[in-house]
């Protein structure tokens, strides 16, 4: 994350060009321009915020860059000068037309050739983009993510096409139309409730997983469906624990590294389930068992380093659609014969460390 300082009033020709490592900026409310090429080729950049207060965006301002899903803008947007602002940006589907605009934000419509979805307040013109127009409140809640509320988040309006993971805030008990429409990358989705009016908006979706608190029912279908504790536990990152996060019920499948908390002693069944972008997992020296299929279909996790002693026992499919052999397995020095002799730690490439590493979770509130 760049922070932009509010003394800036421009960003300069060329000035994040091609920086693949920025993933995120913060552009402030004192940036009047957006200079030619200024991130052009920053190809990690995954969501921009172009506030009202921009009068003018440059020539491939954004041109290329590849990673960016989300675009947020305000009335500066219809003073584009140039076709190619937004060229190349293949993966951008969901554009937010914020609460400031006062008018449709008329875009090129060559601009967002794989624009799925857009949001826009009310009172103001449809902008017409390609896709599926959601008008929404104008004093409306748009989270983080880009998912949109009324102010009491009571009812969600709209969910950016290009998320595959999503926590649904207790507080909601309506999904209006539409809302969950081409979110066809969605794969998991943790339900604080499910008594939901509209919850039938979600039957669109092909999930791999839903999260439901014990004693919660819901019809809509999913390849599994994790209960977890009434009172468990939800990290800001997404991961469902038990109120002592002792166990671990669910990890949201965008992750890629993961160090899990020293507290935890079991892994819950499906809790990776097709966590297929997981590279790192470090386990903790507390754990004691891993559940069903737990880690299934991880096919790109690399590294796994599991700081017990005693190697943890696996229930039957935990590493099930998962290749061993291409994983190196970190364990303790003096628990190296112990893993390579462990019937359901067979196949890995295991390696001895010498310490082990700690986590830290933030919950929600």
């Amino acid at each position: 994350l760049v922070k932009i300082p509010t003394s800036v009033s421009e960003i300069g020709y060329s000035a994040f060009k091609d920086c693949s490592g920025l993933t995120s900026v913060e552009i402030p409310a004192s940036v009047i321009e957006i200079g030619d090429y200024s991130f052009c080729g920053c190809t990690g950049l995954k969501s921009v915020e172009v506030l009202a207060s921009v009068s003018e965006i440059g020539d491939a301002a954004f041109f290329g860059c590849n990673g960016l899903s989300l675009l947020r803008i305000g009335d500066a947007i219809e003073r584009i000068r140039y076709y190619n602002t937004f060229d190349e940006c293949e993966r951008l589907s969901t554009v937010i037309v914020l609460p400031s605009a006062s008018n449709g934000v008329k875009i090129n419509s060559g601009e967002f050739k794989n624009l799925k979805k857009y949001a826009y307040p009310e009172g103001i013109e449809n902008p017409y983009y390609k896709g599926i127009g959601i008008a929404y409140p104008k004093d409306g809640i748009i989270d983080d993510n880009g998912c949109i509320y009324d102010r009491e988040m009571k009812e969600l309006y709209f969910v950016p096409a290009h998320l595959s993971n999503l926590v649904i805030p207790k507080s909601v008990c309506k999904i209006h139309k539409n809302a969950f429409a081409s979110c066809d990358k969605m794969e998991s989705i943790v339900f604080r409730r499910t008594k939901i009016i509209g919850i039938e908006e979600l039957d669109c979706l092909k999930l791999k997983r839903i999260v439901v608190a014990e004693s919660e029912s819901i019809e809509i279908e999913a390849d599994v469906v994790i209960s977890y504790p009434k009172n468990g536990a939800i990290t800001r990152e997404g991961f469902v624990y038990d109120a002592e996060q002792s166990k671990l019920f669910y990890a949201p499948s965008e992750i890629t590294n993961v160090i899990l908390p020293r507290t935890v002693t079991t892994i819950g069944n499906h809790a990776f389930y097709h966590c297929e972008k997981l590279e790192s997992l470090s386990l903790p020296k507390s754990l004691v068992k891993i559940g069903f299929q737990a880690l299934s279909y991880c096919k790109n996790l690399k590294s796994i380093t599991c700081n017990a002693v005693e190697p943890p026992i696996c229930l039957i499919d935990a590493f099930d659609n998962f290749e061993k052999s291409e994983c190196t397995l970190n364990v303790p020095m003096q628990s190296k014969n112990g893993y390579e002799t462990a019937e359901e730690w067979d196949g890995f490439k295991v390696m001895p460390i010498s310490q082990d590493i700690e986590a830290k979770t933030k919950l929600i509130e």
